[in-house]
Formats: C-alpha cells, sequence, structure tokens
C-alpha cells in the first residue's frame, strides 16, 4: 500500500498531511511530525499513540515554546474506527495565533485547536463522504 505524505510550508502556516488510503485509511499506532515551524510557533512536534481500538491512549503537542497534553479521552475514534491520518497547521489573523491538529478515520475527524496561552479545545464531527 502506497502512503501519502505531503508536507506544505507556507508564510502564514506550517501543514502535514499524512494518510495511507483515503478510501479506508490505514490506522496508525503510533504517529510523531515534527517541523521547524515560524516565528508564530516555534518548532512544532506533535506525537499521539493509539491502542488496536482506536483508543488515543497519549498525545502531546509543542508549539508556541510550551509543551501541550492532548485530551485523550475526547479524541477517541468510534468504535471499530481507528485514526489513520493527520494534518497539522497554524494561523495567525486577527484573532491570534492557534495550531490546529486535526485527526481523521474514515467516519470521524477530531479537530485540536490550541493557542499560545494553553487553551485546548477539542471538536468532533461525523464524515460526511464516509
Amino acid at each position: 500500500m502506497k502512503i501519502a505524505i505531503v508536507v506544505l510550508f507556507c508564510a502564514a502556516s506550517v501543514t502535514a498531511i499524512l494518510v495511507a488510503n483515503t478510501s479506508r485509511p490505514t490506522p496508525f499506532a503510533s504517529l510523531r511530525y515534527e517541523a521547524d515551524g515560524d516565528p508564530d510557533t516555534g518548532k512544532v512536534s506533535v506525537e499521539v499513540h493509539q491502542d488496536e481500538k482506536g483508543k488515543i491512549v497519549s498525545g502531546k503537542v509543542s508549539a508556541f515554546g510550551r509543551a501541550f497534553t492532548l485530551p485523550a479521552e475526547k479524541l477517541h475514534s468510534h468504535p471499530g474506527d481507528r485514526w489513520a491520518g493527520i494534518m497539522v497547521w497554524q494561523n495567525t489573523g486577527m484573532f491570534g495565533r492557534t495550531l490546529f491538529v486535526r485527526l481523521d478515520s474514515h467516519e470521524w475527524h477530531a479537530l485540536v485547536e490550541i493557542d499560545p496561552a494553553g487553551s485546548i479545545k477539542v471538536s468532533r464531527r461525523e464524515r460526511k463522504n464516509a
């Protein structure tokens, strides 16, 4: 199976997209992403581990010169549907700086928003194209 890895760098964002198969993604057991980032975020790293049932057992993000623990209990996948893709990007705009981490499975996605003050917001949605 081919794994597509696309890394895009723009003046205002750091983006990583890791997906194995768009029709039925291959789940990961653990994933680590690192980038030099930019002056707004500094070095960025994301590390996520999940068990064989799709439960996130640990997640960490480093950005803005700080370390953040992802709320694993809010990132669990739907039973039988494990996380298989991740996207990481940041945005700097009129409302401040935010780092985004999106986890994708075949049926769900979870979006984590982290700001430099340490606020972490998680939203989950069912994918419409599942």
